[in-house]
């Protein structure tokens, strides 16, 4: 599992995603410190297409992106990301 946080200081900061694997699919969500999964980690077809997305984060806190290979950790993968946060 590989993790990134972010610290939202304002609320409706808009935090936006962009990532692909090369070869198979990967878990993917997100959660809010101490309110939980913002978006259930679920697998997706990243391989097949560049994954796209944005939430607006009505709540300051610590937003968490979740990467998750666990379901098939014997098969490494290589993920190519780009997370922006904007005011």
């Amino acid at each position: 599992m590989f993790d990134i946080e972010f610290e939202i200081l304002e609320a409706n900061a808009e935090l936006v995603w962009r990532f692909k694997t090369d070869a198979r699919d990967i878990g993917f969500g997100i959660q809010l410190q101490g309110h939980g999964d913002i978006i259930p980690v679920q697998r997706v077809d990243s391989h097949k297409s560049v994954q796209e997305g944005q939430h607006i984060c009505e709540i300051p806190g610590i937003y968490k992106i979740i990467f998750d290979n666990t379901y098939s950790y014997t098969r490494g993968k290589t993920l190519r990301y780009k997370i922006d946060v904007t005011s």
